[in-house]
């Protein structure tokens, strides 16, 4: 009996100690996320920070499979950009795409341009389920994805401010948000 109750706190312990280092490995994405959008701050977190962390995840879940190397595709889609033309910039070439398809509907083209680059995102998961058979899983975190990035990625929802060394950094609440769901996601793909 007391064999067994041990094993069970050993088994909650376990768990605790997996959800926190889930939850930090999630607010990691979502911080570079945000602060690579931030005005004073080298896109490159967001560029390279995330696709490393989420190989290296890939690495460890999948016993080293160096298949998993292409996740870091998601470097060059974190590249695209996603603007909107208007008087003062031509917008990107993805955002110029949908901008005219939605007859210049700044909302519609907001939606698909960004659940566009979030499909791109998740298609860069898929050598996940092919090694592991987990397609469930894949399915509907890649749409929850999908829908967090089309529904929130491109509104205002204001700005968080912080400052390290004297540096301030102003971080969009959308882009926390986004990223940190996304990073959550893209964990439960991954493990």
């Amino acid at each position: 009996m007391l064999n067994k109750i041990k094993q069970i706190f050993q088994t909650i312990k376990d768990k605790f100690l997996e959800n926190i280092k889930f939850s930090g490995i999630a607010f990691l994405i979502s911080f570079f996320g945000a602060i690579g959008g931030s005005e004073n701050s080298s896109k490159a977190y967001r560029r390279i920070g995330i696709p490393i962390i989420f190989f290296l995840c890939c690495l460890w879940a999948t016993k080293f499979n160096l298949l998993t190397l292409i996740i870091l595709i998601q470097h060059f889609i974190l590249r695209f950009g996603h603007g909107i033309p208007d008087s003062t910039d031509p917008g990107s070439l993805i955002g110029r795409f949908f901008y005219k398809i939605c007859n210049s509907n700044e909302v519609m083209a907001n939606i698909f341009i960004r659940g566009f680059i979030a499909t791109l995102m998740c298609v860069t998961f898929i050598i996940i389920p092919i090694l592991k058979g987990n397609w469930f899983e894949y399915f509907y975190c890649s749409a929850g994805i999908i829908l967090t990035f089309a529904c929130l990625a491109w509104k205002n929802l204001g700005v968080y401010t912080f400052k390290i060394k004297n540096i301030s950094y102003y971080c969009c609440t959308s882009d926390v948000i986004c990223y940190g769901i996304f990073g959550i996601l893209g964990l439960k793909i991954i493990f």
